[in-house]
C-alpha cells in the first residue's frame, strides 16, 4: 500500500477520511501513531485501568488452566 505525501496532507490537514488500509500503512511503514491523525489530541493510555484487566484476565486463565488440568 503506497500513500503519496499529497494524500498524507490532506488527511492530516482533516480534508478526507482515511480509509483503513490508509491508517493501517502509516502506522506499520511510517510509524505514525492512528490516534494522531483520528484524534486532535493523542490519546493517553489509563494504566491503572489497563494493569486491571491484565489482572483479571491473568486469573481467568489461571482458572482454566487449573480446570483443564483436573
Amino acid at each position: 500500500i503506497e500513500i503519496t505525501y499529497e494524500s498524507f496532507n490532506q488527511i492530516r490537514n482533516k480534508g478526507g477520511s482515511p480509509t483503513l488500509k490508509m491508517l493501517y500503512n502509516l502506522q506499520l511503514n511510517y510509524h505514525v501513531p492512528v490516534e494522531s491523525i483520528l484524534f486532535e489530541r493523542s490519546y493517553q493510555i489509563n494504566l491503572p485501568l489497563l494493569k486491571q484487566h491484565l489482572a483479571t484476565l491473568h486469573e481467568t486463565l489461571d482458572q482454566i488452566d487449573d480446570t483443564l488440568s483436573d
